[in-house]
């Protein structure tokens, strides 16, 4: 008897979470924009063991199908992810009615981040319900209930007044693609018209406690693709002035930006990728300067210093590296991070003045005494972070 009674409990929690999930997948092709959006942060927040199960749902809808798929690729790679970098800084509150100060505290404390309130009163009320929420997602909440926005800094967390617009991200572990900009322009000359021009700017950011391999890639954030609520093409040639446009950097951040036709109909969808290795394992490695032509070897890679002088005005060289990638040595080496060693054992920094992924130049201002050698970081292991995004409902003002 206690028997049959415990697998007619276990069948009816199963078919309620059923239900539950059947629920969230049928308001994947609702008509709000709102209430997908919802549905799809839901199922995408699910244990990723949840992904064979969306495969293979059954359902005619089309939309309903890709969306699904998706979201199921959105859970392999949140898996990935936690197996690689581990799970990311999640936090679980819930104050009702407490002061500002001390749900900053207790959310901080959950997420391992010093969070600065700027310009707001820390006796001020407010409520924060927030259940195993990832860093960024807690973080956005946070915002929210008091109107703010949210700067990740070097220093810490700054929470500061002002709401920045609803705009829509896409969090994955320890990752977030958000849209923080979507702006619209106008430019004259003194011999045209007013040019209208509407840009948006994409933000992959990653928690502090990750490294990329390196700060100056090339586009491994990259918009690929912008369409209109009619699914027609909205990406725009980018104006003339645009080719000097400089997106000012930020901290634990890549940024892309594209420009789109003005009148292109709203709501937008940008899509894009991420292709950014980030460091596992490093090492220092460490060379003499003296014997010319002598190789240090670290795996499957050789450095050789060349061309070492050291004068009055600072020291030069060039540090020669050969392995079976050269793509990876751009990734595996930090070249913003090479040093000179002097006999004393005294450590003068030296800069990146050119050269390729195979050959790279250095230059330093300072004089150093009887230079010895040099050392840098190398990356002995890295993962590549890659994985596809899609960002809906995203409106110029």
């Amino acid at each position: 008897m206690r028997l049959l009674l415990t697998s007619t409990l276990l069948l009816s929690v199963l078919q309620e979470k059923q239900d539950d999930l059947s629920k969230w997948i049928g308001k994947l092709g609702a008509e709000s924009i709102e209430e997908r959006d919802a549905a799809a942060r839901h199922l995408e927040s699910l244990d990723p063991a949840a992904a064979e199960t969306l495969e293979a749902w059954k359902t005619d809808d089309a939309e309903i199908r890709a969306r699904l798929d998706s979201i199921a690729k959105t859970l392999r790679v949140r898996a990935s992810l936690a197996r690689v970098f581990g799970t990311t800084r999640r936090a679980t509150l819930a104050m009702k009615g407490a002061t500002l100060e001390s749900v900053a505290a207790a959310l901080g404390k959950a997420l391992d981040e010093k969070i600065e309130l700027v310009g707001f009163d820390p006796s001020a009320k407010v409520s924060l319900t927030l259940s195993n929420a990832p860093l960024w997602d807690s973080l956005s909440a946070l915002a929210d209930a008091v109107e703010g926005h949210i700067g990740y800094w070097a220093n810490g967390v700054k929470l500061s007044k002002g709401k920045r617009g609803t705009l829509p991200s896409k969090t994955m572990e320890q990752f977030q693609v958000s849209v923080v900009q979507a702006t619209r322009l106008e430019t004259w000359t003194p011999s045209s018209d007013a040019a209208p021009a509407a840009m948006i700017c994409v933000a992959l950011r990653y928690q502090r406690n990750l490294k990329p391999t390196r700060s100056d890639f090339n586009n491994e954030l990259k918009i690929t693709t912008v369409t209109d609520a009619k699914g027609n093409k909205a990406v725009a040639r980018r104006p003339a002035w645009g080719e000097s446009l400089m997106v000012a950097s930020r901290p634990f951040a890549f940024t892309d930006v594209v420009f789109v036709a003005p009148d292109a109909v709203l709501p937008l969808t940008v899509a894009g990728s991420v292709n950014v290795p980030f460091a596992i394992e490093e090492k220092t490695v460490e060379m003499a300067v003296a014997k010319a032509g002598e190789t240090t070897e670290e795996g499957d890679y050789s450095f050789e210093v060349r061309g070492f002088t050291s004068t009055e005005a600072g020291v030069r060289f060039a540090l020669r590296i050969k392995g079976p990638d050269s793509e990876e040595i751009g990734w595996r080496f930090q070249k913003d991070d090479v040093i000179v060693v002097a006999k004393d054992g005294s450590e003068s920094r030296v800069g990146w003045s050119g050269g390729s992924d195979t050959h790279y130049r250095f230059e330093g201002a300072a004089k150093v005494v009887d230079p010895v050698g040099i050392k840098f970081r190398w990356t002995t292991k890295f993962h590549r972070v890659q994985f596809d995004w899609t960002l809906e409902n995203v409106r110029l003002p």
